[in-house]
């Protein structure tokens, strides 16, 4: 049976064990600035983006801003802090903003309110599939939670009514 380090010193009569640590450093540096210098560009080309799309609603828009916005063409690229984030405006609807008011005798009456319009904003994002959540700028996406809607041309603010992520 051989030794594992014999009387010269080599290991399995092989390789010094100096030798051996030396090489061992020198693939571990070499596999570090590998690593430097492709490892962002390894690890983004195995993760996807997930698209996905969200519908926000601003309620009590001015009906004067209806015709403005129906007439921006879409899509419009979204903005945060004067910079282009990763989300397109795709669609715009609108529907007759609902008002419920409470009468004296104790019935409840809806009425259209004729100076102000709900507006639904469908937007189309895309993030890294590794994230968890869905961030869009500096907002994240999630139903329920206020959102601020901003273009090169319109800021109106509403909440996210639905996420559709696409498989």
């Amino acid at each position: 049976m051989k030794k594992i380090v014999d009387e010269k010193g080599k290991l399995f009569g092989i390789i010094n064990v100096v030798d051996l640590i030396v090489l061992l450093v020198i693939l571990a540096v070499a596999a570090a600035v590998l690593w430097k210098l492709f490892g962002n560009t390894v690890t983004s080309a195995m993760s996807g983006k997930t698209e996905f799309t969200y519908v926000v609603k601003c309620t009590e828009v001015d009906a004067s801003l209806k015709e403005i916005l129906e007439e921006q063409k879409l899509p419009q690229q979204l903005m945060s802090s004067g910079s282009y984030v990763n989300g397109s405006l795709t669609k715009v609807e609108f529907a007759p903003h609902m008002v419920t008011a409470l009468q004296q005798d104790g019935t409840v009456m809806t009425y259209e309110d004729e100076g102000t319009v709900d507006a639904y904003f469908t937007i189309t994002a895309s993030v890294d599939s590794r994230t968890l959540t869905f961030p869009v700028g500096s907002q994240e996406v999630r139903v329920g939670k206020e959102h601020i809607v901003k273009t090169r041309y319109i800021e109106l603010e509403g909440f996210i009514l639905s996420v559709d992520i696409a498989e």
